[in-house]
């Protein structure tokens, strides 16, 4: 009776010590639905009130077939009313309903066809950057910037503006038909496509008869460069305009083998072409640019000349010539001018001749007639005692400048008596002494540079 009773008592402590070392459960939770029914377009379900994310009987709607209601909800099926623009995320678009129901149509993927990085469908961008080229792309009617990331975007669309030539002023473009029938004409479209002349050379030929003076010089230019040599027989001139990285002027003249910096001032005239000197009565000055050039000669000789005014076209040349007194009557130019046009009315081949005459005893080789004008005595014997010519051809082979502006700076220069001898860093003087000033580490190594005006202590 005791090893009974004893045995009971260990297999109850036994029982004890596992449930007190036993973790404690948390109590069983036990869900709570709504009694009323939830519902859309596609089914019905009882809501859990218990904050949970569950549903209870959820089922699709039953008897709709005879009366448009379900028999278990009450649901009252109808057409749908959705909105016109689409809503969309990263992931597809769709049509969301208007009617407060929870519907929505045509619910797809984006796609991008065309690539332009928008759908096509509904525009949605997934925030890409478009890159755009620099040059224009145009057509009939607009000019753009077409995409340069693969994209079939544009921009700063917009229409073509028509300069006297018919084409834009912004992108170069055909925009407009211009009718050119008469030299007026031309000239009026050349001038407006003075920009597209990108390079060119002039040549130009001057004899004097009388003081055996011959001179030839050649113009080649482009876009921020100029270049001319002149010879006279007595002097050899090489001139190079260009621009420096600041984008100012920079001249470098060469006369007679000695390379230096142009003392002079030079404007912006000077880049943008010859400038020819003009010295007929209603033209004094200068003009810089060769459609500038040929549009002053044709006005000067429309309104004054010796009577002998002409024009023509033929074949695509464009020609008149007039007579036109100088010094008040010492001499007689007579100046011939023809020219064409391209295809897109850019001033090409030009050539203008000038004709001098001088009386070598009076009233040898012109006279004055009833109305002032200078006329030739034998016009198909009279010899010219000067001549000036001047021929444009486009696309000259321009060469390179051998003067960069980065290269002619003064990196060090030595002080020097007019004997010769060096006088350090540190420079004494007497008034009315003569000191010289060489520039080295120049290119090339004979260049030299002019001081007009230094400071000094004394």
């Amino acid at each position: 009776m005791k090893r009974t009773a004893s045995l009971v008592l260990c297999l109850l402590l036994v029982a004890t010590l596992l449930l007190a070392c036993a973790e404690p459960q948390p109590p069983v939770h036990t869900h709570e639905f709504a009694s009323e029914w939830s519902k859309n377009a596609y089914g019905h379900w009882h809501a859990a009130t218990c904050d949970h994310n569950v549903q209870s009987e959820l089922a699709a709607h039953v008897g709709t077939e005879e009366d448009g209601t379900c028999d278990t909800c009450g649901y009252v099926e109808h057409d749908h009313t959705y909105a016109e623009a689409w809503s969309s995320n990263a992931w597809g678009h769709w049509l969301e309903a208007t009617c407060e129901c929870d519907a929505r149509k045509d619910a797809a993927a984006h796609v991008d066809e065309n690539s332009d990085g928008a759908c096509d469908t509904c525009s949605y961008d997934a925030g890409h950057i478009h890159a755009y080229a620099a040059e224009w792309t145009a057509d009939e009617t607009n000019h753009w910037h077409a995409s340069a990331c693969g994209h079939d975007v544009k921009a700063d669309v917009a229409a073509h503006t028509a300069n006297d030539a018919g084409y834009c002023s912004v992108c170069g473009a055909k925009a407009t038909d211009v009718t050119v029938e008469t030299i007026a004409d031309a000239i009026k479209v050349a001038t407006a496509q003075a920009g597209l002349v990108k390079n060119g050379s002039f040549f130009r030929h001057d004899v004097t008869e009388w003081s055996d003076s011959v001179t030839n010089a050649t113009y080649t230019f482009a876009d921020g460069y100029l270049y001319i040599t002149e010879d006279d027989g007595y002097s050899a001139t090489e001139s190079w305009y260009s621009l420096d990285a600041n984008g100012d002027i920079f001249c470098v003249v060469k006369v007679d083998g000695v390379v230096g910096l142009n003392p002079y001032e030079v404007t912006e005239d000077n880049i943008n072409g010859y400038g020819f000197n003009l010295n007929f009565a209603s033209l004094e000055g200068v003009c810089y640019g060769t459609e500038a050039f040929l549009a002053a000669l044709y006005e000067e000789a429309s309104a004054n000349n010796n009577g002998d005014f002409e024009e023509f076209v033929e074949d695509g040349v464009y020609t008149f010539s007039f007579g036109v007194n100088g010094w008040d009557g010492y001499y007689l130019n007579k100046v011939n001018v023809s020219f064409t046009l391209t295809e897109n009315y850019v001033l090409n081949d030009l050539t203008i001749t000038n004709d001098r005459y001088f009386n070598e005893e009076e009233n040898s080789t012109f006279t004055a007639d009833e109305n002032g004008y200078l006329v030739l005595n034998d016009p198909w014997s009279a010899v010219p005692t000067a001549h000036f010519e001047i021929n444009l051809t486009q696309n000259a082979e321009l060469g390179v400048n051998p003067y960069p502006a980065d290269e002619m700076i003064a990196t060090d220069f030595t002080i020097t008596a007019p004997d010769g001898s060096e006088l350090g860093e540190t420079l004494n003087l007497t008034v009315g002494s003569a000191v010289y000033l060489p520039i080295t580490n120049i290119a090339p190594a004979t260049a030299n540079m002019i001081f007009d005006t230094f400071t000094f202590d004394y």
